[in-house]
């Protein structure tokens, strides 16, 4: 169930520094994002904070895994939304390579939902629900109602990789939105 206290902070986050939800440059004018107030994403279930791997190549380019101890500019990202969306309704814009978290649902097998920050533009594949609660939240792909897991039965450089793919909220798709 959302909360409307959650989507209050929110809401309150994104317009209380002047300028803070300013249109994104070289984006749409009705995609804002909040510059001055950068988050983190953290993993309930393992306690490491969600990074973008810059250094991956070909389709796994820019994925997203719960893996670092710390917070540094890979683990880094700005909520944004258009005009149009609901009021729970985000893309992440990772500070790592300037590119929008996308779900690749067209991949198969283990790969299938995969998030990737790799999009210029948000667009349907891009938008989250966030669901915030307390101790900790979920984020739930706008376009299939899948939840955001936290992968830690992968092994090797997919350990902790996110992936929109689960059908309910259990300890995998618990999260820790962070302000920095």
């Amino acid at each position: 169930m959302r909360s409307a206290f959650g989507a209050l902070l929110v809401i309150a986050a994104l317009f209380v520094a002047p300028n803070a939800a300013s249109a994104a440059p070289g984006l749409a004018a009705d995609t804002h994002c909040n510059y001055s107030d950068p988050i983190a994403i953290k993993s309930a279930r393992n306690g490491k904070y969600v990074t973008t791997e810059r250094d991956y190549s070909g389709n796994n380019a820019g994925m997203l895994r719960a893996r670092a101890d710390a917070v540094g500019p890979w683990e880094t990202y700005y909520l944004c939304y258009q005009d149009d969306w609901g009021p729970d309704e985000f893309a992440f814009l990772a500070a790592a390579n300037n590119k929008f978290v996308s779900a690749e649902f067209d991949y198969s097998g283990t790969g299938k939902g995969m998030l990737r920050a790799r999009a210029d533009e948000p667009g349907v594949w891009e938008r989250f629900n966030w669901i915030y609660g307390l101790p900790s939240s979920q984020l739930q792909s706008t376009w299939t109602g899948q939840y955001v897991s936290t992968e830690l039965d992968y092994t090797g450089t997919k350990y902790g990789m996110l992936r929109a793919r689960s059908g309910s909220a259990d300890i995998w798709e618990q999260f820790l939105i962070l302000w920095q």
